[in-house]
């Protein structure tokens, strides 16, 4: 396996693992997992995403194809399991540790969405200096909401039995913890109700936290939380993608990039996406607390979003060229009001 420069390369086995690999110029890892297959839809194994999406990072790039959808074209979703007579969770670890000494790779950063956010957590909680930068994640497969998709996977891959008799890692949610693994950073639609109630509170508990219905910053999770539509849906590409930059950028474990601390002063900052929008966000992020955004273009209110638990807004220069700013407004559970005012930036 020569992974000198792009490569394409299957592990052999009884269930083998076909990988795409990306060669990068940094020290980082970036460990892509897939999520649900649509049914239906035109697709030919094995399947690599989060290639557009990954495609600006620096790092070298490992596209994993979950080796569970060879079983059956009935599997659209099979959480890289694998099937009762050959678990794979094991083998695919043993394939990120030999890729980043292959590579000299000094941290890894998982990366996955809904189902494919499973493994992303899971393999987080087994390399230290990593990180999970995952959407709305499946945390728990025993009581994945989903029984359909969940008696499928057992008919097919667990010889008809119950999912808790599969003999692999099925809960993150017990098998994490304080300490366990690196960073994890979560961006969740706020009207995901299932995900939330099922996945992502039980989850925060087993690290000693609580929902609060927004974003929060804490030294081993962030939440990014936001209203992107109905349902169980993707925040704009743009999100994810300055998320995976700035977590390449930043040294070590200080990730008080993203969010700020509670210590700190309100501050509303600008930064400019990828795409050519713009990101306003307070810096800090505390729970029970709403925040609203007036955009002024020179000096003058031209968009405004109302109170959300979201701490960021993002914005689109369509009121032509012009200078812009923000102010900000916090409100805290008490009801109290801080108001700060980003600086000025010149667009077009």
């Amino acid at each position: 396996m020569d992974l000198g420069t792009d490569a394409l390369f299957t592990i052999e086995g009884d269930l083998p693992v076909d990988c795409m690999f990306k060669r990068g110029s940094k020290p980082t890892l970036h460990v892509c997992f897939n999520s649900a297959l649509t049914p239906g839809a035109d697709y030919v194994l094995p399947v690599f995403t989060w290639t557009k999406a990954t495609e600006h990072l620096k790092g070298s790039r490992l596209f994993i194809s979950d080796p569970t959808m060879l079983l059956s074209p009935e599997i659209m979703l099979g959480w890289y399991l694998g099937s009762r007579d050959h678990p794979v969770q094991e083998l695919v670890e043993a394939v990120i540790v030999e890729v980043m000494a292959r590579t000299g790779s000094t941290r890894v950063v998982f990366t996955g969405s809904s189902g494919g956010g499973f493994p992303a957590l899971l393999y987080a909680t087994k390399f230290d200096n990593s990180v999970a930068c995952v959407n709305a994640p499946a945390t728990t497969l025993v009581d994945h909401h989903n029984r359909s998709v969940v008696e499928n996977f057992c008919a097919i891959a667990n010889a008809g039995q119950p999912m808790e008799t599969f003999p692999a890692i099925l809960d993150i949610t017990q098998n994490t913890g304080p300490g366990r693994g690196g960073k994890v950073i979560i961006t969740q639609n706020l009207n995901d109700h299932a995900f939330i109630e099922s996945h992502l509170q039980p989850f925060l508990k087993s690290r000693g936290l609580g929902w609060t219905g927004g974003s929060q910053a804490t030294p081993q999770v962030d939440l990014i939380v936001d209203d992107w539509g109905e349902g169980h849906v993707m925040p704009p590409r743009e999100v994810m993608r300055d998320t995976l930059s700035r977590i390449e950028d930043c040294p070590g474990g200080d990730f008080d990039f993203l969010w700020g601390t509670p210590e700190r002063e309100p501050k509303c900052v600008i930064r400019k996406l990828s795409d050519g929008s713009f990101m306003a966000e307070s810096s800090r992020c505390l729970p029970d607390c709403h925040y609203a955004f007036y955009l002024l273009k020179n000096g003058k209110k031209c968009e405004t979003r109302s109170y959300k638990r979201s701490s960021s807004y993002i914005f689109r220069p369509r009121h032509g060229a012009g200078r812009y700013s923000l102010l900000l407004f916090e409100r805290d559970e008490n009801n109290q009001s801080t108001i700060s005012r980003s600086p000025e930036i010149q667009i077009g």
